[in-house]
């Protein structure tokens, strides 16, 4: 898996559209951008990769970095553009990818990912999307276990945390997993794919090996909560 290079919103190229709504009552307009999170930059093609994704994401929502607008209510506007990504993932099966890639798709209004896609070197390619309901519920199993390891929560903490719940890294994994709420699709698949969570409640990065002082480690960061902790947990075998 080549080494990933997490780029901020502001630093990739991102493209922003307005959808729903032919009359001019602007209330009526729902504007969503589409980003890379995620990139690799490890190898000479991923221009070209990334522009055949992003010419594939344009050509499905109609968009060209201009607004747009179509008719109907939020929920009916996130439908849309759902199915337009969904168009675009299938455009591109059969792709061989050299590199890795995440695209995210965010309604700016309701600040909620409406899908997210993969397209990685091993082609494991996903695509999918979670009610917000199912995105707090994994927030709040993630707020318990760091409560449980940090009771003082979601007080700030230095210096890392250590978990010796665990007996090795794959019962670790799967714990982590378990707390992904059942109906938070795109959580499950971008976890299983990258190891990693991102919605508008938390970030969060699982790493498997090669960890110093442990067999894996959690890097979390609560968005919502009170001073947006951020906490990194290390874990280790209890003997």
């Amino acid at each position: 898996m080549p080494a990933w290079l997490a780029l901020m919103a502001a630093a990739i190229l991102t493209f922003t559209f307005t959808a729903c709504s032919d009359d001019e009552d602007i209330e009526n307009e729902v504007t969503y951008t589409y980003v890379f999170t995620e990139i690799s930059a490890s190898h000479p093609d991923f221009l070209e990769e990334k522009g055949k994704i992003e010419n594939a994401f344009k050509s499905a929502l109609g968009a060209t970095g201009s607004n747009f607008t179509k008719r109907g209510t939020v929920e009916e506007c996130d439908e849309q553009v759902y199915a337009a990504c969904e168009k675009a993932c299938n455009s591109l099966k059969g792709e061989v990818w050299q590199g890795d890639y995440l695209l995210e798709v965010t309604n700016t209004l309701t600040e909620e990912v409406v899908c997210m896609a993969v397209f990685n070197a091993d082609n494991e390619n996903i695509f999918g999307g979670s009610s917000q309901v199912a995105k707090e519920n994994t927030a709040k199993n993630f707020t318990n276990f760091v409560k449980k390891i940090y009771p003082d929560f979601p007080a700030v903490q230095s210096g890392g945390l250590t978990c010796t719940d665990f007996k090795n890294e794959g019962e670790c994994f799967a714990f982590m997993y378990n707390q992904i709420d059942r109906d938070d699709i795109m959580a499950q698949k971008r976890f299983r794919g990258l190891c990693s969570i991102s919605s508008e409640y938390l970030i969060m990065s699982y790493k498997r090996s090669d960890v110093k002082n442990g067999f894996s480690k959690l890097d979390i960061w609560f968005r919502k909560e009170k001073g947006q902790p951020r906490y990194i947990i290390t874990f280790k075998n209890p003997n």
